[in-house]
Formats: structure tokens, sequence, C-alpha cells
């Protein structure tokens, strides 16, 4: 095993332990009970949530509509001045600054939907799974032309990112009261089984406290709550 397949294997390692703690504090006090206080119930069983700044419904279509043309744009750019020789895409410049322009781009469009990293992680993975079973398929149908196949990746690798960009799903603010009266925020994935769980146990009539909940970024949603209620007059 060569030094970089040692550090690959470490990095995977603790990218899944780091992954598997945030599912344990998303999924705390949800599930079969456990000992207050233990990693699966630091507070106790969840009590209720409610959402806090639910995100706009995008479906799929519109999503990917959304990046298409500027993804498009990057790739015909490059794709341009590969064809004009400026850029040789028989060499790694062209592939290489393609991906990085279009993840960038892709990532710039959609991190407030998800957050950056998680944006980041799905334009990458696109982009390197099709782009890598594109380069495959060209060294195999196309022997020799290196050229041929570096644009048959950059076409793939940027299909599938927009694919993989487009499927991501949104994340949405909530806020939890566990059973010893604690109160948090916490930003999870609309399609996770933390946010199946969190609308099982909403309660649309509660107010969280603004403070408990701010660094969710839901301030202002939690104020104008607020202004309603005093304007009722409770």
């Amino acid at each position: 095993m060569t030094a970089n397949m040692v550090i690959a294997a470490i990095v995977v390692i603790a990218a899944a332990c780091g992954l598997a703690f945030v599912r344990l504090g998303e999924l705390a006090g949800c599930g079969r009970p456990a000992p207050r206080g233990s990693l699966r119930a630091p507070h106790g069983r969840l009590v209720r949530t409610r959402c806090l700044d639910e995100p706009a419904a995008l479906g799929f279509g519109a999503r990917l509509g959304r990046l298409a043309v500027p993804l498009a744009g990057v790739l015909l750019a490059f794709l341009a001045l590969g064809l004009a020789g400026a850029l040789p895409l028989s060499g790694v410049l062209a592939p290489t600054l393609e991906l990085i322009v279009a993840v960038a781009v892709a990532l710039g469009m959609t991190y407030a939907d998800a957050g950056p990293w998680r944006a980041l992680g799905y334009a990458l993975g696109g982009y390197l799974a099709l782009g890598a079973a594109a380069t495959a398929a060209g060294m195999a149908l196309m022997p020799g032309d290196t050229a041929g196949a570096n644009a048959l990746a950059m076409i793939a690798g940027t299909a599938g990112e927009a694919l993989a960009v487009a499927w991501m799903p949104p994340k949405s603010a909530w806020a939890r009261e566990f059973e010893d009266g604690h109160v948090n925020a916490i930003r999870v994935s609309d399609r996770s089984a933390a946010a199946r769980a969190y609308r099982a146990a909403e309660d649309r009539s509660w107010r969280p406290p603004a403070d408990r909940v701010r660094h969710a970024h839901a301030v202002d949603v939690v104020r104008d709550v607020r202004k309603g209620r005093d304007r009722d007059g409770e």
C-alpha cells in the first residue's frame, strides 16, 4: 500500500466518523428510548420541533434548468479554447481548469440551498463519477486520442455535475425542544431521516426563543412570529 493510499484511507475513515457523529446529533432524542445524557439522547427525548425557514420547493427540473445555461457556457468556452489551440485538449490543463470553474459556478449558485460543503461534495462527486467513466470509455473507444477522450470527459463530467447538484436536497432550519427543556436549532437535509422525525414532531404553535435559534439564521423568522403573536395580544 502506497503512502497516498494510506492517506486516502485515513481521510475516508475520518470523514465516515465525522458523518456518523453528525447523524447522531441530528437524531438526538429520536427513535427508540435511550438514557438521558447518553450520546443518543443528551437532553432526553425530543419533545417538539418547528421548521424555521423552510426553503422554496424547486423541483428537480427547475433546479437543473437553473444550472444548465451557466454550466453549458463554461463547457463550451473551454471546448472552444481547446479547439483554438489556446488550451490544448490533449493536455491536463484544459479539463482541470474546466472542472474547477464548473464546480465553482455550481457552488456559487447552490451553496445557500444546502451549505457550501454539501454543494461542493455533490458537484465534485457528480463531475468525477461521470467524468471518470467517460474517460475510461473514451480511451477504450478512441485509443491514442487523448484530446477526444478529454473532451468527452469534460462533457460527461459537466452533465454529471449538473444532475447531481440538481438532485441535491436543500437544508431547512429546525428548532428543537428536548425533555429537559433544552432548546437549540439545527439545519438538516430535507430528505434525511432527521427531517422526517422533525416533521412528525412539529408543533406550529410553538414559539422558540430567538436567542436559541440565532445561529440557524432564523432570527428574522422568529421575530416575525413574535410580532404576530404580540399583535394578537398573546
